[in-house]
This record gives structure tokens, C-alpha cells and sequence, in this order.
């Protein structure tokens, strides 16, 4: 989780309201961000292995926090 955190900072991009889990630790943030669609997130690139890129789709479900009542 740190990785992603710290590879949406490296991308002078904050992360979006809401929370990130695992097993162990839960944080909850909120922030301000230029990115603003799902696609957005996903395409985010959050690290370089081996000279490769990994976006945050490679690690991540990424779903929008906005619910729709009906």
C-alpha cells in the first residue's frame, strides 16, 4: 500500500477521498486530486519494475466512491 501511495505522490497526484484496506491496516484519506475518472486512477502510473510501467489497475480495483440512490 505504501508503494501506491508513494508512486500517486511522485506523480504530483494526491489521493482521492476514500480509503485503502488489507488484511491488516485500514487508512482512511482525504484529499484533492486532478484525476477524476475511474480510468484516470487506473491508468496511473505508480511504479517502474524492470523498466516497466505498473499502473495502479495492475495492483488495485479501482471503483468510483460516488453511490446512486434508486
Amino acid at each position: 500500500m505504501q508503494d501506491v501511495e508513494d508512486g500517486l505522490r511522485r506523480g504530483n497526484v494526491e489521493l482521492p477521498s476514500g480509503r485503502i484496506e488489507s488484511s491488516r491496516r485500514e487508512f482512511t484519506i482525504v484529499a484533492a486530486t486532478d484525476l477524476q475518472t475511474v480510468q484516470q486512477f487506473e491508468d496511473a502510473i505508480i511504479a517502474n519494475v524492470g523498466g516497466y510501467p505498473v499502473r495502479l489497475r495492475d495492483v488495485a480495483t479501482v471503483r468510483s466512491a460516488r453511490r446512486t440512490s434508486g
